[in-house]
């Protein structure tokens, strides 16, 4: 009769499971780095995008205040 084989780290290490868990880890260290790049890349563009949406509704929000001041005093002095 043999005797059955002991459970090392080791043996853990380069099992079944081992590989297993290691590739899990690995897919989701993958993951994690194409959402990173996609955020670094997008980021910029879209910041941009919104920073400008913002100033065109603050000229839309402040045009008939200085209309109303220009046609009220005339200049713009």
């Amino acid at each position: 009769m043999t005797k059955p084989k002991e459970r090392t780290p080791r043996s853990f290490f380069w099992g079944l499971r081992g590989q297993l868990t290691r590739s899990f880890g690995l897919v989701i260290l993958l993951a994690v780095g194409v959402v990173i790049g996609v955020v670094l890349l997008l980021g910029p563009l879209r910041l941009e995008a919104l920073l400008q949406l913002a100033g065109q509704r603050r000229a839309a929000t402040l045009a008939p205040f200085l209309a109303d001041y220009y046609q009220r005093t005339g200049s713009w002095q």
